[in-house]
């Protein structure tokens, strides 16, 4: 649980904040990375795909559809992530999804999410929603890492959140060590349209997560949303894995 004032200085008194990934120090514990260690977070490339975000390998991009996403789109309209994952920031997300550092939910949106990126900002959305955690993962984490992401962003943006819109079905194999392939039928048909005050219809949806590899998971999310009614979806992470 993150801490304030009084709290937050007593704590930090007793126990000094430390980077998560040299374990220098950092002056609170909200704060994820030293300096040093802040520095070396890559941002994505601006020659991406203009709808999935993949970096191109070559420098010469332009606002074009990678070959995947030109032969089949994915439900979102676009996805973009706030740097490329790896390093420092790699070590923040992991502290902050397996090692229980809830508080590190607003330096990483701050740190990545603000301003939005290309593709993203500027884009008119009406509700923010978070892509569910599986049961039994909440369970072993005991909280829903993408929620606290969703809840900081609609807060900084001005906007509802939804942490109901989606419900996962079932508890799907973890995605890291799947192809591409396997991760689409991974998380084929695994969730479902829940809860959202006022409905889906006609609402644009930014989807939020703290990852992104192949996409598969935001695109099914986005197309239940788009099946239960959302106009338009478009998909923002902290990271992008390449």
């Amino acid at each position: 649980m993150a801490l304030w004032g009084p709290a937050a200085a007593v704590l930090e008194a007793i126990y000094p904040p430390r980077c998560v990934a040299c374990e220098g120090p950092v002056s609170a514990w909200a704060e994820a990375l030293c300096p040093p260690c802040h520095d070396t977070i890559e941002p994505v490339p601006a020659a991406r795909c203009a709808i999935c975000g993949l970096p191109f390998e070559s420098a010469e991009g332009g606002e074009r559809p990678c070959g995947d996403c030109a032969a089949a789109p994915p439900a979102y309209a676009a996805a973009r992530a706030g740097a490329l994952y790896g390093g420092a920031l790699e070590d923040a997300l992991r502290a902050f999804k397996f090692g229980r550092r809830r508080d590190l939910a607003g330096y990483l949106v701050t740190e990545t999410l603000r301003p939005l990126p290309e593709g993203i900002e500027g884009a008119e959305s009406d509700l923010v929603v978070p892509v569910p955690l599986g049961r039994q993962r909440l369970r072993e984490r005991r909280y829903d890492q993408a929620w606290l992401l969703a809840r900081v962003l609609a807060r900084e943006l001005g906007l509802a959140a939804a942490p109901r819109a989606l419900r996962r079905l079932r508890d799907t194999a973890p995605q890291t060590s799947l192809s591409a392939k396997a991760r689409a039928e991974n998380v084929r048909s695994a969730f479902a349209a829940g809860e959202v005050p006022g409905g889906l219809a006609g609402r644009r949806v930014l989807l939020v997560d703290d990852v992104m590899t192949t996409g598969a998971t935001l695109s099914e999310c986005a197309r239940t949303l788009v099946a239960a009614g959302a106009a338009e979806v478009r998909a923002v992470t902290v990271a992008r894995a390449i």
